[in-house]
């Protein structure tokens, strides 16, 4: 990040970074006024707007048995004292759903709606991120995560569970996730500012993808479809 071509400090590239935003960076508040996206240059100025900052941090990443957790939560009856009302309101709403469709720890389900199908993967950020990689080499361009990384892809994807089982099926290598994957998915850090290309591609790797796990999650779950 520059101001009047003096570096002022490193920020990630995010969809947050844009033309008019307000940020706060070494203590003081700066607004965005031009971005150079070929040099990865960020211009700014001091901030004179009362336009709120916007955060540049994320929710950090999901471990795999936090998610698993989760999903074994929702298969069970047990009661947790410290949740309040509605928390306890919204857990009984999820489970009952489950319920019906009689999912196990196991078991994952897809939801196939007219305007999206959901995969509620529970299966931590590093798996969902390269399984969603997957999918998308594999020919589904709309596809994205969520913040309890699930798996959204738009419309009603019939052949879903043949996807899946093709994917855990297919020999795979890192090279060709990293070509699909867009820029504002990439890994970084504060730090990212001074790698090469290749050390980039590296540090994304060795955070965000997990070929191996990835395919032995989905060999090891069965996947229920529920069409709703």
């Amino acid at each position: 990040m520059f101001h009047l071509n003096r570096r002022i400090g490193a920020i990630d590239k995010t969809p947050a970074v844009e033309v008019g935003n307000n940020l706060i960076l070494a203590g003081k508040l700066w607004a965005i006024e031009s971005i150079d996206h070929k040099k990865d240059k960020v211009y700014v100025i001091p901030a004179i707007a009362a336009k709120k900052p916007v955060f540049l941090g994320s929710g950090g990443t999901i471990h795999q048995k936090i998610s698993e957790k989760m999903q074994e939560v929702l298969c069970s009856s047990n009661s947790y004292s410290y949740l309040n009302d509605a928390a306890t309101l919204e857990l009984k709403g999820l489970r009952e759903i489950y319920a019906q469709l009689g999912v196990m720890p196991d078991q994952r389900v897809v939801f196939s709606g007219k305007n999206e199908t959901l995969i509620e993967l529970f299966a931590g950020t590093v798996i969902s991120n390269t399984l969603m990689w997957m999918i998308r080499a594999m020919g589904v361009e709309q596809v994205t995560t969520t913040g309890l990384d699930h798996i959204k892809l738009a419309g009603r994807q019939e052949g879903i569970l043949e996807l899946l089982e093709s994917i855990s099926n297919r020999q795979w290598n890192t090279q060709e996730l990293w070509d699909i994957t867009f820029p504002y998915e990439i890994y970084r850090t504060k730090f990212s500012f001074y790698l090469s290309e290749d050390q980039q591609k590296e540090l994304h790797v060795s955070a965000m993808v997990d070929v191996d796990r990835t395919v032995e999650f989905l060999r090891g779950k069965q996947f229920i479809l529920s069409r709703c």
